[in-house]
């Protein structure tokens, strides 16, 4: 999951802005799609168009009622007339779109380009079968601007004056209706004139807003959409793993700090060839001139190798069977010379070359001989035997050794393996070294159909303690009780999710999986509309994940949405994903979001079965969202890793 936490720097650095309808955001949506791909998917850029105006339209339409119920109260008949009308019919027009989803103002204004970015996993694996709800994640990747309001004290009031909006909007159509019933007297109609004022204030200064956010900065989107993306990228290599991480200068940035400047070449004389003691002493030593820079890798690797092969002449210095050595002369003579002759080419520096004579043949044999193959075996010297006495030193030499201890050899062998200068160091097919996927499995906590009676699963993120009956356990030390007895240590949290989440990966990649990033969400969720116009039929039965604003504030899931034809989220995912945070140590909430809409609301609209996991501010309001502080440094990283494990889980188990 870790990967997720990479994959927030690494958006942050390749993507800073990209309002709707621009050139960033295809730019956003082309780099996601080379994501995609690198994990073995074929993304496909859908385009389609959406109209400037999308989004504002409502607002303006507050504005237009605002003037009609002003209109409506004045003395004028014409003017009475037109505001009476112009009321009404925005309250026609409200009805029409969020009764009846029929938008006749989306139409209006100029065309604007922006497009989606559609991959899918098809299902395999053995659990395929033909019920499988296909799974569908979404995660918006335009960046919205900046909004005054959104950081002001009134920021508070916000959720509630959107919730209370239609009621506003029909009882500011009721105060202009009262203004035709000219019977009534003028003071009843006056107040019914100054409610729908007032009523009509609080909705005016958002659309005012709403309008004015349109032409003001845009923001990073940190938060607000890369922390979603990054999530949805991160269950993607869940589900199709590469090992591959992004790469992220901020991540990057530790080592190139430690990191020394890269040496400059140097002209090296007689001196230092003769200091790393790797030359007989009466070898003579020319310097030629050429033209060579000089690589200061090689050079560091020749004098670590000189270091280490100078120490094992040191070593064996004073031992006296030479004789018994089993390599040639020439073998060993041809080695000294190729290691001569590449120290000096990568000792010359950028100026000079070396050419070494070496003594005759005979002269070199023993000499040679000790170098070389004492120093091979320099680093067993310090190994004990394997067919000697195993000694503890934690226990005394007067407690007995347990009766069943036998040796890996027979008395005869050992006997004649001593009889040998050389020590030999062998053992087992069964024991060698486990490959990573086997130390992978021996960590995990549960069943994964490896015939190990030591990893069933007894229940929630359970330890390796108490797994075994002590009736069981057996007096000899056994290599496999070894493994265990190290298996045994206290895994941290993070090592006890990956371990459930490590479970039953075929259940993971049995379902069709629709990765989907969405562009021109800021204008009416034009992204949702377009997927779902194409895709409605391909996605039928299936479970929607919607990811906003995933990175700060409190996560939380969303069992209502939208302020007017409110929908509710899928009990059954609301219940997996609660079940889910619960064994992952995740806290997450779950509240109402009756007060406006997302990319997902506009599913529940289609009958797609969805939810939405939101980060929420304490104003009720999506966290750091049309804020200025929308940045990197704001961003929980830590949060987003949680809600791509939730994700994950939660395909799981539908």
């Amino acid at each position: 999951m870790a990967i997720t936490h990479d994959y927030v720097d690494y958006l942050d650095e390749q993507i800073t802005i990209a309002p709707a309808g621009s050139q960033e955001e295809f730019q956003a949506a082309q780099l996601i799609a080379d994501e995609m791909r690198l994990h073995g998917l074929e993304p496909s850029v859908e385009e389609f168009d959406v109209h400037s105006i999308s989004s504002i339209e409502t607002a303006c339409s507050v504005i237009v009622m605002f003037v009609g119920i002003i209109l409506a109260g004045v003395g004028n008949v014409a003017l009475f007339i037109i505001g009476v009308l112009l009321t009404l019919g925005v309250t026609a027009l409200f009805v029409m779109k969020h009764i009846n989803s029929n938008d006749v103002l989306a139409n209006l204004g100029s065309r604007m380009r922006s497009q989606n970015v559609v991959a899918k996993h098809e299902a395999t694996g053995a659990l395929v079968a033909k019920g499988n709800r296909p799974i569908v994640i979404v995660a918006h990747y335009d960046s919205p601007h900046e909004n005054a309001l959104y950081k002001s004290p009134v920021a508070n009031y916000i959720f509630l004056v959107k919730k209370y909006c239609k009621y506003c909007v029909l009882g500011i159509a009721v105060c202009a209706l009262v203004q035709l019933f000219r019977f009534l007297p003028d003071g009843v109609r006056m107040a019914f004139w100054i409610v729908g004022i007032i009523v009509a204030l609080p909705l005016v200064v958002i659309a005012v807003m709403r309008i004015a956010e349109r032409f003001s900065p845009c923001t990073i989107g940190a938060n607000d959409n890369k922390s979603s993306v990054a999530a949805l990228l991160g269950i993607l290599e869940n589900v199709r793993p590469t090992g591959r991480r992004p790469e992220s200068h901020r991540s990057a940035a530790p080592a190139l700090l430690l990191a020394p400047p890269k040496p400059q070449g140097k002209r090296r004389g007689e001196e230092v060839l003769s200091a790393l003691n790797i030359l007989p002493e009466d070898c003579e030593i020319e310097y030629v001139e050429r033209d060579q820079s000089l690589d200061a890798n090689e050079t560091a690797e020749l004098e670590n190798a000189a270091e280490s092969l100078h120490v094992g002449q040191e070593h064996d210095s004073g031992s006296e069977d030479t004789n018994n050595a089993a390599v040639t002369v020439e073998d060993e003579v041809d080695a000294t010379m190729q290691q001569v002759h590449q120290s000096v080419e990568g000792l010359n520096g950028d100026v000079n070359d070396a050419t070494v004579v070496a003594p005759p043949v005979e002269e070199a044999d023993a000499q040679a001989r000790t170098q070389n193959s004492f120093a091979r075996r320099a680093s067993l010297f310090d190994l004990p035997d394997p067919s000697g006495e195993e000694v503890d030193p934690f226990i005394d030499k007067e407690e007995t050794e347990p009766e069943n201890y036998t040796s890996a050899q027979e008395p005869d062998e050992v006997l004649e393996e001593k009889d040998s200068p050389f020590e030999t160091i062998s053992r087992s097919e069964e024991a060698s070294t486990p490959t990573p996927e086997a130390k992978r499995r021996s960590f995990r906590l549960f069943n994964r159909k490896d015939n190990n009676p030591l990893d069933d699963w007894k229940g929630g993120a359970a330890t390796r303690e108490g797994l075994r009956n002590n009736s069981e356990v057996k007096e000899e030390t056994t290599e496999s009780e070894v493994d265990v007895a190290d298996a045994a240590t206290e895994p941290t949290e993070e090592e006890l999710r990956d371990a459930i989440l490590a479970m039953a990966d075929e259940k993971l990649v049995s379902h069709d999986i629709w990765f989907v990033a969405l562009g021109a969400s800021d204008l009416d969720h034009a992204g949702m509309k377009n997927f779902l116009s194409k895709h409605r039929m391909d996605i039928r039965g299936a479970f929607l994940i919607n990811l906003d604003c995933i990175g700060a504030g409190k996560l939380s899931i969303l069992q209502n949405e939208g302020s007017v034809n409110t929908r509710r989220a899928d009990r059954r995912m609301i219940r997996m994903i609660t079940t889910a945070a619960k064994d992952l140590h995740v806290d997450i909430e779950t509240t109402d979001y009756d007060w406006d809409s997302t990319d997902s609301t506009q599913a529940m609209r289609n009958s797609v079965r969805s939810v939405t996991l939101m980060g929420l501010g304490d104003n009720k309001l999506p966290a750091l969202s049309r804020l200025a502080e929308d940045v990197y440094e704001n961003v929980d990283a830590e949060q987003c890793v949680d809600t791509a494990a939730l994700v994950t889980e939660l395909i799981r188990r539908s």
